[in-house]
Parts: C-alpha cells; structure tokens; sequence
C-alpha cells in the first residue's frame, strides 16, 4: 500500500526549532509542490508550451506532463542519508535515524548521481517515456535530470569517477527514492505509448532549450518552497500520510494556482474589442487602421509591416494589430524599423492621451493590462 512506502520517513524541508508549527515537510510533499507549480504553468501557458514541445517533436501535453515528472525529482539528492543527517532529530521522530556522516556533496549533484546510476536506467528499462528510447534518449533524459536538479541556480557536478552511489545513499535510501520515482511516474506520465522521434534531432533542440527550462526549474522550486503558499505537512499522528496521488489533486495543483496568479505569473486575458472601442476619436479609421482591423490572423507565423504615410495612423494600426494577436492566444514581436521613427510616432498620441485611454481597457476586470 502507498501509506507504507519508505520514502514518508524523509523530511524535504525543515523549520527552525522550537516554532510551534509543523517542524518539517515531508519530502514527497515538497518534490510535487514544485512539480504542481511547473505543471499550471506550462498548462496556462499555452503558447510557450507549444512551441517548446514543438522544439522537441512532442505533444504538448506531453511535454508538460514530462517537466512536471522531472521536477517531481528535482530533490532526488535528499534521500541521502547525508542530507537526511543534518536534522538527527527529525529523522528520529520519523523513525529513520541515520549513521552520522559529513555531507560532503551538495544534494543537487546527489540527485543527477542517483538519476544517472538508478533512476534512469529503471526509466528507460520500464519505458516510462516511450517504447523506443534509445542511449541518445538516454543522453536526453540525462538533460532533463541536470535541469531540474540543478534548480539552485548552477548545474549539478559531472561525475568525475570519484562519486559512487553506495556511499551517499543507504539501501533503504535508494529503494525509497527508487519508489518515489516510480510512483511519481504513474501518477504524472499518462503517454507512455508515446514513438518517440529521432533522438538526435531531439538532442540538438534541448540543449539550448535547456537554459529556458532549467530557469523555469528555478522559479518553481522557489514558489513552490514559499510556505506563504505551501504550508508544511508532517506525517500525521496515525502515521498514515495522504497518498501522492491525493495530494496534489487536492493540495498541490490549487495551492500552486493560487501562488501562481498572486504573484502576477498567469497569462493575462485579453478582452476582445473593436478598433473604435480601443480608440474612440477614430472617426472614421484610416484605411490602414481598417486593415489592421480586418486582416485575418493564420495559425502559422506572419510577418506584418506597416508601411504609410505620416499621419496615416500607423501607431494606432499597430497596437489594434498587437491587440488582436494577443487576444488570440499568439506570439507576438513587436519591432520598430527605428526608434527614433517610433517615438515620433507615439508622441502625438500620447500628448492626445492615448496611452492612458488603451492601457486599462485591454484587459478582462482585474486581469491588469
């Protein structure tokens, strides 16, 4: 049963003694906090989610269902019984008191040790990602492990010969990580029938992609470590925890929600409007600003410019133009010819209180602008 599993008996987050609240957090609460945080994200984030997976050759939810696993693991180096020892009190009120020894290594390079020497071979062995993982997706999914477990801002250490597994994790730590890992992946990778693409082409795309992901990683493991947000749960005093899959339906995902829309890191809605609701003293349009209204918006890439004479409205055609691709959901890139063109341009406007007048009606009530 999920209640007897080993990994409860490890604390992921600790509190300064003798604070009357929760001394700890338990370690697998914190791993899907933060993976709670990176799974709305992604899920909010529609655009950047697509052309990300898109990168990788990949569905979307694919893709979003991958970064919340790995983050699920990003504090894989806190089963180590090194770790572990630096709170002895804790470990004994979990019943896992551990032999003292120096923690010599930081947990984030413990983590990558554990993925590359158990966790990833057990992965590609029981075809967590997909049937046809080859040792370039090994390679990947290595890329993967060092984004997340290097969520404190650096990579994790490379392995230099000198690491071995068995003398930073006890039997009982690698079987309760191992575990975890399993568990995590029935509860967050649903496409495991996935054919996975040529892994080479994929190995090009994800290393620069790493940088953005391993700084998404970054931001999660800081949000979804703010107790503010994530308050800390102990194991309960009938020792039987509320099981992974429980707890982030009904803590992780809304907590994380929650954190997400109160420090302003959802997408904002924009609200659909007419040019001359945009801008009421345009009566009538110019006939740029009316194609900037009427032209039709493809699902594929475009390029627009706006080219006219002075006077022709280009300003208030441009911002119509961005208004509407923002509002569907786009990408959009917003580059001037010239800036000193550009400033010429929105100056007049401005002294006629154009700014003031399209900021606040671009968004739903209380979306901001």
């Amino acid at each position: 049963m999920a209640a007897d599993r080993a990994y409860w008996k490890y604390w992921g987050k600790a509190r300064k003694q003798g604070e009357a609240r929760a001394p700890y957090h338990l370690l697998p609460y914190h791993c899907l906090d933060v993976a709670a945080v990176g799974k709305v994200y992604l899920d909010r984030h529609k655009a950047l989610c697509a052309e990300w997976a898109a990168r990788l050759q990949i569905p979307e939810k694919t893709f979003a269902d991958w970064f919340a696993f790995f983050l699920s693991q990003h504090d894989l180096g806190k089963f180590s019984y090194r770790f572990q020892g630096l709170q002895p009190n804790l470990c004994k009120i979990l019943g896992n008191e551990q032999p003292e020894d120096r923690y010599t290594h930081r947990h984030d390079t413990l983590g990558y040790l554990l993925w590359q020497d158990l966790i990833g071979p057990l992965a590609i062995e029981q075809a967590w990602f997909g049937a046809n993982a080859d040792r370039v997706w090994r390679d990947n999914f290595d890329i993967w492990a060092g984004i997340v477990t290097g969520h404190h801002g650096q990579p994790p250490k490379p392995n230099d010969g000198t690491l071995f597994i068995d003398q930073h994790f006890l039997e009982q730590d690698q079987e309760a990580a191992t575990q975890f890992a399993i568990d995590c992946a029935d509860l967050l990778l649903m496409n495991r029938d996935l054919a996975l693409p040529a892994g080479r082409a994929v190995h090009e795309q994800l290393k620069p992609l790493s940088w953005w992901l391993a700084g998404l990683a970054v931001l999660c493991d800081w949000l979804g470590s703010n107790e503010d947000f994530f308050e800390y749960w102990a194991l309960p005093s009938d020792a039987t925890p509320l099981s992974l899959h429980d707890y982030w339906r009904r803590y992780a995902l809304p907590q994380a929600e929650d954190a997400l829309a109160y420090i302003g890191l959802l997408p904002r809605r924009v609200r659909p409007q007419t040019l001359t609701e945009l801008f009421d003293y345009l009566n009538p349009p110019t006939p740029l600003q009316q194609t900037a209204a009427d032209l039709p918006l493809a699902d594929t890439p475009q390029l627009f410019i706006l080219e006219d004479v002075t006077g022709a409205g280009k300003t208030e055609a441009a911002l119509e133009l961005a208004h509407r691709i923002m509002q569907s959901g786009r990408w959009l890139l917003f580059r001037p010819a010239d800036h000193g063109h550009l400033k010429r341009d929105v100056s007049a406007p401005r002294r006629q209180g154009l700014g003031p007048k399209i900021l606040p009606r671009k968004a739903e009530p209380g979306a901001g602008p």
